[in-house]
C-alpha cells in the first residue's frame, strides 16, 4: 500500500477495540510498517497517542 493510498483515512474518526471496549479516535497519521498499515490515533475525549495497527480500527461513515 503506498502513503497515497493509506492518506483518506487520516484527520476521519474511527472505533477502535480496547480489551472489552471501543474507543472513538482520531486518526492523526498512516505509515506501512512490516507488511500492515499502522495508524496514529487519539482518542476522542481523553489524553494520549500511540500508534496502532489499523485492523483493530472501524472508521466511522460521516455524513
Amino acid at each position: 500500500m503506498t502513503e497515497r493510498q493509506m492518506e483518506p483515512v487520516v484527520g476521519k474518526t474511527a472505533m477502535m477495540a480496547v480489551e472489552k471496549w471501543r474507543i472513538q479516535v482520531r486518526v492523526l497519521d498512516s505509515r506501512y510498517v512490516f507488511g500492515r498499515q499502522d495508524v496514529l490515533v487519539e482518542p476522542v475525549s481523553g489524553e494520549g497517542r500511540a500508534w496502532v495497527d489499523a485492523a483493530r480500527l472501524t472508521m466511522i461513515e460521516e455524513a
